[in-house]
């Protein structure tokens, strides 16, 4: 009997002990608040259930606290995520589902209490997300208080200086920016591209860093690049032209023609000399036999793809030079072989007629001027009397409306009062309540809170004292609008009783 009065005595304490024990987890999400929009999430929207967490929303879980109940609640609403998300760390649940922690609460260590979880936590469908100064994320999972793995997928930010600038940056093949410029990397090896027209590419494999800052400079080579035959002879045919040469102009055929005639060599050569030139292809350190391949394929078929622009530009100049014998040398000749045409004389003008009929002109604007000058002085003289009227009318209008929200005001005043006065009231009692729990923690004011000299104060008296702070601000809003409103109807009722009832 005594062995059987033992067991039960141990199996009422075990089960007062879990009874008693905090909970880690979210059993129901029943806020009676809604949460405040933040930084990171705009418009927040209805409140969802946790299995409503997919991939590609948006979420956000707030803990709301009673301090009167000494109770918290939560709930789980959907919204929209601002640009400002982009600071928010991922986290994630090792060897578990990327939602497992949504009922979960959250800590910033692992000997957290169970109510000093973190109060506001986002999750994207596949993270958990908090702010960016957040080092370590524990929950409590199977039993056991588990980090969650921080996932840093922040893009490299790498800042890109070329000799010469004005070089497009080419990461894996998409143009980034045109250098000096920085763009974002992200991958375990990336090649990067600089190129310039008229300039060997350079090339670099990166090995960036999640969320990292660096800088490259690199300066290219000049390679041999064809002369630009035709715009050369364009301008001697213009020049020429312009200054009627036609001797010079006639000659010019004779050169276009052997021009034309070693273009050819001339791409071919170039062609050559650009390849022999061409910068000498090393692996680097540390970069990898996969990603050397892969640089090595991208520089060939740059080369090659220079090959063929080379090809396309010299066929270009050719066409030029070509057309440049056929049509514009002809006109150009024939243009300079022409006579000069006489330029026509301006016919002259009777200005002594002329300068008569816009004096008179003049003088009867002058006079239809002073005219309506005249009448709009009579009609404002006229009407005063009746605009004075009016307005006198409206300010006394004006100075009624004053006067009601000015009343109004007065009573919004008193109102936030009585709200400060009940504030403070019950933050005095809070106070000596933390009073004698630093005097004796086991008081019955204590209610249970730890005492002692450490003792920083309650939630409660947070709450309350951040209630003044708002009461207080309603307060003084309400004492300046009065004021404003008690100025407005004194200058109304003074300007209307100048009008309606003083002479001038």
């Amino acid at each position: 009997m005594l062995k059987l009065n033992r067991f039960g005595l141990a199996a009422v304490l075990l089960a007062s002990a879990v009874w008693s024990a905090p909970s880690f987890n979210i059993d129901k999400f029943d806020a009676p608040e809604a949460c405040e929009s933040t930084d990171f999430i705009t418009g927040v929207g209805p409140t969802v259930r946790p299995s409503d967490v997919q991939p590609g929303g948006f979420f956000v879980r707030c803990k709301v606290e009673d301090p009167f109940e000494d109770a918290a609640y939560y709930n789980l609403h959907r919204g929209s995520p601002t640009a400002a998300i982009g600071k928010l760390k991922k986290f994630v649940l090792p060897g578990a589902s990327p939602m497992a922690v949504v009922r979960a609460k959250v800590y910033l260590n692992a000997g957290a209490s169970a109510e000093d979880d973190i109060e506001t936590v986002y999750f994207d469908g596949n993270y958990l997300l908090a702010d960016e100064e957040t080092e370590t994320l524990f929950v409590k999972y199977n039993g056991k208080m588990t980090q969650l793995k921080y996932v840093n997928d922040k893009p490299a930010q790498v800042r890109f200086a070329t000799d010469p600038e004005g070089a497009a940056i080419v990461v894996e093949g998409t143009t980034m920016g045109t250098s000096p410029a920085t763009v974002e990397v992200s991958g375990e090896e990336v090649l990067v591209s600089i190129a310039k027209d008229g300039y060997y590419s350079a090339y670099k494999t990166l090995k960036p860093k999640p969320g990292s800052s660096s800088s490259e400079s690199v300066k290219l080579t000049a390679r041999p690049t064809l002369p630009d035959t035709a715009a050369e002879f364009a301008t001697r045919i213009k020049n020429l032209k312009d200054a009627r040469d036609v001797g010079a102009l006639q000659t010019l055929e004779a050169e276009l023609d052997g021009a034309i005639a070693v273009w050819p060599d001339k791409v071919a050569a170039n062609k050559s000399e650009v390849s022999k030139n061409a910068p000498v292809l090393k692996k680097a350190d540390g970069e990898s036999d996969a990603a050397f391949g892969k640089r090595k394929a991208q520089v060939e078929q740059d080369l090659s793809a220079l090959q063929v622009k080379l090809d396309q530009e010299g066929n270009r100049v050719l066409n030029k030079l070509a057309e440049l014998k056929a049509k514009d040398l002809p006109a150009a000749i024939a243009a300079a072989q022409a006579p000069v045409a006489a330029e026509p004389e301006p016919e002259a003008e009777d200005e002594d007629e002329e300068s008569v009929a816009d004096a008179s002109d003049e003088v009867a604007d002058e006079q239809n001027d002073e005219d309506a000058a005249f009448d709009a002085v009579t009609d404002v003289f006229g009407y005063g009397d009746d605009i004075k009227k009016y307005v006198g009318y409206g300010l006394l209008a004006v100075t009624a409306g004053t006067l009601t929200m000015t009343i109004l005001e007065w009573l919004y005043v008193n109102k936030a009062q009585d709200a400060v006065d009940d504030t403070q009231k019950l933050l005095d009692n809070e106070y000596a309540r933390i009073d004698a729990c630093r005097a004796d923690a086991s008081s019955e004011a204590c209610g249970g809170l730890p005492g002692g000299p450490d003792f920083k104060g309650t939630k409660a008296a947070e709450f309350l004292q951040e209630k003044l702070k708002t009461n207080e601000s309603n307060l003084d809003d309400h004492k300046t609008y009065r004021l404003i409103w008690g100025i407005s109807t004194g200058v109304a009722a003074v300007g209307a009783g100048v009008l309606l009832f003083v002479p001038f």
